[in-house]
């Protein structure tokens, strides 16, 4: 009996026990928050699913399983219906919003499970790739996310140049940098 319960135990701690079980739930928890904001970025055209996997490691370890995350894209096509693409047919525009909602999704992850907040959000070129309307999604977004403050670094020939409340300019000659602050 006392055998029986051991097993038990040794099993609900193992790999396919409490540790599966964390892991399922971040996984949905990230891919709930990155949906919000794919949603915003791709104007509903785009859609993540996280699934946890397993996998045995090799032949000689019959037991031992590696888990791993499967990502899955959802495009819409021309009928409204959502078909799996792989993330090699998607345009660059189109894993970049992938990307950064699953940026912000992560940074939204970690404050929500560590019960931490920050108020600053650093973007470093984050608009390339994406079309005028895509920089215009992004700001939307941007503008929506809690942080206090936003530190977006962006070309000053970028679409989001003029969308943004104040600019400040970094000059570059010879061996210094200067900063030049604009509203």
């Amino acid at each position: 009996a006392r055998v029986g319960m051991l097993s038990e135990v040794d099993a609900a701690f193992s790999t396919s026990g409490v540790q599966s079980f964390a892991i399922e739930s971040a996984l949905k928890q990230l891919q709930e928050l990155t949906a919000a904001n794919l949603e915003t970025l791709s104007s509903n055209t785009l859609k993540l699913q996280l699934n946890a996997t397993k996998k045995t490691k090799s032949k000689k370890a019959l037991n031992a399983e590696l888990e791993s995350i499967n990502k899955l894209i959802y495009s819409k096509n021309s009928d409204g219906q959502f078909v799996p693409r792989s993330l090699s047919q998607l345009s660059g525009g189109e894993r970049r919003r992938l990307g950064i909602s699953l940026a912000l999704g992560f940074s939204r992850l970690a404050s929500v499970r560590s019960g931490l907040s920050c108020d600053l959000l650093v973007l470093d070129e984050v608009m390339q790739h994406l079309d005028d309307e895509g920089c215009r999604r992004l700001l939307t977004l941007i503008n929506d996310i809690p942080q206090a403050t936003v530190l977006l670094v962006a070309q000053p020939h970028s679409a989001v140049y003029d969308l943004v409340d104040a600019k400040d300019i970094v000059r570059k000659e010879r061996d210094t940098s200067s900063v030049a602050r604009m509203f």
